[in-house]
């Protein structure tokens, strides 16, 4: 689990399973997301301050560790936008309003289904260059990369998402 992550392994794991019982095997999202300014432990938030923007489950928001593990694996698991909003809903009805960390963790989730859709298999941001690749090349405007210029981490998010849903 150290070696791959946490959501790989639940999705592997789950694929594994399904196929088993002879079942059809979804695809899982296949867009590695990589950031420079999202911190997804709680323990790099108190390291960094508000230069990160916070995405993950605190332990404020679920407390016990077995619940937030089952919510981490269906987080994992959601392959569709629908499947995000269904999602996003069972949360708010089961532990109550979505504080910012969870907000934002739900918001990578979409960044990486926008991205699957437009076949983007990479999104990357460090220093305020969008990298995007799709079939193992970069997509530029302009020929240049795009860049976010959002001055809070969280609002730096939205704007990623928005760039790759205009694509």
């Amino acid at each position: 689990i150290v070696n791959i992550g946490f959501d790989l392994y639940c999705s592997l794991l789950k694929q594994a399973i399904t196929k088993l019982k002879g079942e059809k095997v979804r695809s899982r999202l296949e867009v590695t997301l990589r950031t420079d300014f999202v911190a997804l432990r709680e323990a790099e938030v108190v390291k960094a301050g508000k230069t990160m923007a916070a995405a993950f489950l605190p332990v404020s928001y679920i407390a016990e560790a077995q619940p937030r593990i089952q919510a981490y694996r269906r987080l994992a698991e959601v392959a569709t936008q629908e499947g995000l909003e269904a999602l996003r809903a069972t949360w708010r009805d089961r532990f109550g309003p979505l504080p910012r960390e969870v907000t934002n963790l739900l918001l990578l989730t979409e960044i990486k289904l926008s991205a699957a859709a437009r076949k983007v298999t990479v999104v990357e941001v460090r220093e305020e260059k969008v990298m995007l690749t799709r079939h193992g090349d970069f997509i530029q405007i302009d020929g240049k990369f795009p860049r976010v210029s959002a001055a809070q981490p969280d609002e730096r998010l939205r704007e990623v998402l928005r760039l790759i849903r205009a694509l």
